[in-house]
């Protein structure tokens, strides 16, 4: 799901296409640029945290990617929850997959 759908949403939309994603463009006013290329497109507020909260839930995306920043931030940040890798056995917390740290040595 790419919020923002401007000139520079449609770039990512098409890339994220050439990789075989399923790209949802959002934004605040109509046939904005990448919801000509999207699959599928709404036209919400989002700056209205409960619109952008139901939208979420009814396409229930795998990513959600932030293009503008007139958006209701703290809505993402509450929604954002740390979710199995597709085919895991067992869920995993955030906590458990820190990321690897490397020295300036390469080690």
């Amino acid at each position: 799901m790419l919020l923002g759908s401007g000139e520079l949403g449609k770039e990512v939309a098409l890339e994220c296409q050439r990789l075989g994603v399923e790209v949802i463009a959002v934004d605040r006013y109509a046939d904005a640029p990448a919801m000509h290329v999207a699959h599928r497109s709404h036209v919400i507020n989002m700056l209205d945290g409960a619109a952008l909260a139901a939208l979420i839930a009814e396409e229930k995306p795998d990513f959600v990617v932030p293009e503008i920043e007139a958006i209701a931030t703290e809505t993402l940040v509450e929604l954002e929850q740390p979710r199995p890798a597709r085919g895991a056995d067992c869920p995993c917390r955030a906590a458990d997959h820190e990321p690897r740290r490397h020295s300036a040595a390469g080690g």
